[in-house]
């Protein structure tokens, strides 16, 4: 008899063991914002709203501070007397001073009223006789201020500017010890003698040099360094998009004043979109922000990728279309930031565009109902619609309401494009000092999926996780300005997606009298793979 034939033990085959887990690590968005590619970019992140990029990971903004009310009309321009380091707000009908130390939203007193135009354009002299700032609005006289008194200027009495009427000058700089001055709806420039404030007004006439017409609206000084030196070349803009550079000091030598050349900048956004960064000098143009330097060598249709707001392209560009009016592109130095925000009146909610000088990262600012914003000493500052006057990143709250910070990063196909992808678990890891709460999400194959946002506002507290007192050990415990003293938050999180693509989404809610101090390094996310989808 044949010996009976044993079935071995059914055993599992690699087909039924369940598909291991894998992770997928995202790194902060340290590129910040970038919309003029495929929504599937490393490094970036294609909405970054409040938080600010650094080379080292994101941040939350800071919040803002009523300061002082300029009275009850719209605040246009703000702007400062070095010297005297005083500062000014100014309305279509009053400018009202203020300093570092004013605070506590308390209404202010005019030091100039009577007036007819805000939009003033400033420039400060320094000679033998003081520190002089000039201002001029199109409309109203020239004023004076000498870091006490205010002078109206005219033709005649003290300080007076002879051969145009002070009314009529729209925008001023200086070049080589002298002032420029350009004058309304046409293309004629007036310059002052070498270190003079007043005295007689020279014309200089342009008409001849551009080559589509239109009028001046700006001009400058552009070094090939930081500095002010021989080297300096005066430059005009007209509101046509053409710039006409000049070397020289003195436009009534022909031997010391030369045409460079006539370039193509793009539509200017008006006479508050110049900023000068280093020794260059950017334009926000209807193309973007272009450098001086680019424009100078390059053809017109290369400015577009040489534009400083490249990345955001696309974000630019619909934004331009949907305001009208101006903007004002400017710099805080103090963070490396340079700012772009529309003045004029448009259909979307208030937003500026914020960029890292040093990465070239974006982001936006929402929450600020800001009409200008500038930098005073070394602070950031902005005026409302109401008057009034706010004192930018300044601990972790918008006045009294909490704001939200978010962002989605760039979609990833996690290394299989064409697999179904189920994600279950998530963690993101932070460098913290304070405590935070937020949430996460998983936005799927290039949806908008946000989720919901934190139920706990995060707290800024500078001294959580410091060492007390007379209680830690010497040399062992970390002091509050070791940056070692930052603590590292993190812990999986269970989440529900599937799809080919995904990008993480976190949102943190600011609500704090300190800043949150928080820097999110990246986030990881435990996804099981499936079949090929054919």
């Amino acid at each position: 008899m044949l010996p009976s034939r044993i079935r071995p033990p059914r055993g599992s085959t690699e087909s039924a063991k369940p598909a291991p887990m894998a992770v997928k690590t995202f790194n902060a968005p340290t590129a910040g914002v970038v919309s003029n590619t495929t929504l599937a970019t490393g490094k970036s992140a294609l909405v970054l709203e409040n938080f600010w990029p650094t080379p080292q990971g994101i941040e939350p903004r800071g919040g803002y501070a009523y300061v002082a009310r300029a009275g009850t009309d719209p605040v246009v321009t703000l702007f400062e007397h070095k010297a005297s380091a005083t500062y000014f707000a100014a309305s279509a009908t009053g400018i009202y001073p203020f300093n570092a130390s004013t605070s506590g939203g308390a209404s202010l007193d005019p030091s100039v009223t009577g007036l007819t135009n805000g939009n003033w354009s400033t420039y400060e002299v320094q000679n033998s006789g003081g520190n002089f700032l000039l201002c001029v609005n199109g409309a109203d006289n020239l004023r004076r201020f000498d870091g006490s008194v205010w002078l109206t200027i005219t033709g005649t009495g003290t300080g007076a500017i002879t051969g145009v009427n002070t009314n009529t000058l729209n925008f001023v700089w200086g070049h080589r010890n002298r002032v420029f001055f350009i004058q309304n709806n046409s293309t004629s420039a007036w310059y002052l003698a070498t270190n003079a404030v007043g005295g007689a007004a020279t014309e200089l006439p342009l008409a001849g040099v551009f080559r589509r017409g239109g009028s001046l609206m700006m001009g400058g000084t552009w070094s090939s360094d930081s500095g002010a030196g021989l080297d300096d070349r005066c430059f005009f803009v007209t509101d046509a998009g053409e710039v006409a550079i000049f070397t020289g000091a003195n436009p009534g030598d022909v031997n010391n004043w030369s045409l460079v050349g006539v370039y193509d900048v793009g539509i200017p956004l008006g006479r508050k979109s110049m900023v000068y960064i280093g020794g260059d000098v950017l334009f926000g143009t209807r193309r973007g922000i272009i450098p001086l330097s680019a424009v100078v060598q390059k053809d017109p249709v290369e400015l577009a990728a040489s534009a400083v707001t490249a990345p955001i392209q696309p974000d630019w560009n619909a934004t331009v279309e949907r305001v009208a009016g101006g903007w004002r592109v400017g710099k805080w130095s103090t963070i490396g930031m340079v700012f772009a925000m529309p003045l004029g009146a448009s259909t979307l909610a208030p937003e500026i565009y914020a960029a890292n000088a040093e990465s070239g990262a974006w982001c936006t600012i929402t929450g600020w109902d800001a009409t200008d914003i500038q930098q005073l000493g070394d602070r950031l500052y902005f005026g409302t619609d109401a008057g009034r006057i706010c004192r930018a990143w300044v601990g972790g709250i918008d006045r009294d309401m909490p704001y939200l910070c978010r962002a989605r990063l760039a979609f990833d196909h996690l290394s299989e494009p064409s697999a179904w992808k189920s994600a279950s678990v998530m963690q993101a890891v932070w460098k913290v000092r304070g405590k935070i709460d937020y949430s996460m999400g998983l936005a799927r194959d290039y949806g908008n999926q946000w989720g919901a946002p934190p139920s706990v506002a995060s707290i800024g507290d500078p001294n959580a996780g410091m060492s007390d007192w007379d209680v830690a050990i010497w040399d062992v415990a970390p002091w509050a300005s070791d940056p070692g003293s930052y603590g590292i938050v993190s812990g999986w999180r269970s989440v529900t997606g599937m799809g080919f693509a995904f990008a993480p989404t976190v949102q943190l809610l600011c609500n704090s009298s300190a800043k949150v101090s928080c820097q999110l390094q990246r986030i990881d996310v435990g996804f099981v793979s499936g079949g090929a989808v054919t």
